[in-house]
């Protein structure tokens, strides 16, 4: 086996190692820290849940969302706002693939950020949309915070409703700190939905 040799310096050659990999003798990686705020359920009637008093501690979030619409329609839309911001002040894109098509759109100056659209009663039982939704930089006071979401689900084979995949992107015109995030829909969340924000710092 040959082996990796790893010098040290300090004013002259000190010692030689020997190791079977180069990452041996390395300080181990830490990644970021997630850490949990606050979880919502869905109960089959609220459409909005707010986290409000989000510590300024974090230099980034995230929501994670798995969820299912009620009402009689084959799919729900996904919104999010900042500090109960309802201006025109959000701008956003996205780029979706159903399995047979792929498709996209963008919208500037509107009062909310759109996710993606989850499944409702109309389609496949039981199929619920997971999202992953990261706000960059949500304490900087120096830049706006940015968008960057991953959705999906997929309808098991039913031939009238295509599973889809979201991938999309956006801004927050506004600079503050994010205290208060607010997830909606245009109908209620289904029992069984989940809605987490974490932390990272």
């Amino acid at each position: 086996m040959a082996y990796i040799a790893k010098l040290t310096n300090e004013g002259g050659v000190k010692s030689l190692n020997r190791y079977i990999s180069m990452l041996a003798g390395n300080d181990a990686f830490v990644g970021a820290a997630y850490e949990s705020i606050a979880t919502y359920s869905g109960n089959g009637s609220a459409s909005a849940f707010t986290f409000s008093s989000i510590p300024t501690t974090y230099k980034h979030l995230q929501v994670r969302l798995i969820v299912r619409g009620v009402r009689a329609f084959s799919s729900e839309q996904l919104y999010i706002r900042l500090n109960g911001d309802a201006g025109n002040n959000y701008s956003y894109y996205y780029f979706t693939g159903n399995g047979s098509g792929t498709g996209g759109g963008s919208n500037a100056n509107v009062n909310v950020y759109l996710v993606n659209e989850f499944p409702a009663a109309n389609e496949t039982a039981n199929v619920f949309s997971t999202s992953i939704i990261d706000i960059l930089d949500s304490n900087s006071t120096a830049k706006n915070s940015t968008f960057r979401s991953l959705s999906g689900y997929d309808n098991n084979g039913n031939a009238n409703y295509n599973g889809t995949v979201w991938f999309g992107g956006g801004v927050w015109a506004n600079t503050a700190a994010i205290t208060s995030l607010t997830v909606l829909s245009n109908g209620a969340f289904a029992t069984g939905s989940s809605i987490a924000l974490y932390g990272v710092k």
